[in-house]
């Protein structure tokens, strides 16, 4: 699949990617100072002129045939709000494949759904009507603009049911901002919450509710990690602050991993008698 452009976008690093120009004619590198990843998203489907744009962010993977495997996709599935794929997880101890439906809906994923970033793909169209992804959301801007996109399309995403894409997750960067992300999904949510009541749509309230308690829920298991990392740090500070914003998320969570910790010192305490 030879007609391709790509644009690189250097968010204000430090590194040297003069060489990215040379790679290939099709490539071209874009320097502006730090503004982060939706300015440099918008920023480079601003520079492109392709009709349809793949997103890949600098720490994931795409496999070698996931443009042609867009495009079959979008030749079957047309007039869909947007197109991905199943994808990797790949975590420092484990990996998790995604389970995506052939379709999601708007109603599925508000309620369970999401989609790997590098593994979308979208009408420049449809992204520039819509006004590209928000800058005042560093952690789920990729999750509400998809939302936009199936109500501005009024269609539901399609999904290849082959894995064409790798998410890296580094070390605890998964935990690391677990409370600016959940108070971002709570306005996100929030928001959806109040149009969807006030359009009479039951269905995406129930929806709302769903993936906001199922968010939240993993951010404060997040939050659990987050506590133990400080703590594997000697940082009894951000432990406690970990816990109580975690509690913040949902309390059942931590009353739950409390109840479990006590019973396993209490074995190994028995155990040791």
């Amino acid at each position: 699949m030879p007609d391709w452009e790509c644009v690189v976008v250097d968010d204000g690093s430090r590194e040297d990617l003069s060489w990215v120009g040379d790679v290939d004619p099709r490539v071209s590198l874009h320097r502006q100072d730090n503004a982060g990843v939706s300015r440099a998203r918008n920023a480079a489907v601003a520079l492109a002129r392709a009709p349809y744009i793949a997103f890949l962010d600098q720490d994931d993977r795409w496999h070698a045939d996931r443009l042609g495997c867009a495009l079959d996709l979008i030749a079957d599935f047309p007039e869909a709000a947007m197109w991905t794929s199943q994808f990797r997880w790949e975590m420092p101890q484990r990996h998790q494949t995604s389970a995506l439906p052939p379709q999601g809906s708007l109603r599925w994923f508000l309620a369970e759904g999401g989609a790997c970033q590098s593994a979308v793909t979208v009408r420049r169209s449809d992204y520039l009507q819509i006004g590209g992804q928000r800058s005042d959301l560093l952690m789920c801007q990729d999750f509400e603009m998809a939302l936009r996109l199936m109500a501005y399309r009024q269609a539901p995403m399609a999904v290849h049911p082959r894995e064409l894409v790798t998410y890296v997750v580094h070390g605890d960067n998964a935990s690391g901002n677990f409370w600016r992300t959940d108070q971002e999904f709570r306005e996100v949510y929030g928001a959806q919450l109040q149009t969807a009541r006030t359009a009479g749509q039951t269905d995406l309230v129930d929806a709302c509710r769903t993936g906001l308690r199922m968010r939240r829920r993993t951010h404060a298991y997040q939050a659990i990690d987050a506590a133990r990392v400080a703590w594997s740090r000697h940082d009894g500070r951000g432990s406690v602050g970990a816990l109580i914003r975690g509690l913040r998320c949902d309390p059942r969570v931590l009353a739950q991993e409390s109840v479990a910790h006590a019973r396993r010192r209490l074995t190994a305490r028995l155990g040791r008698q």
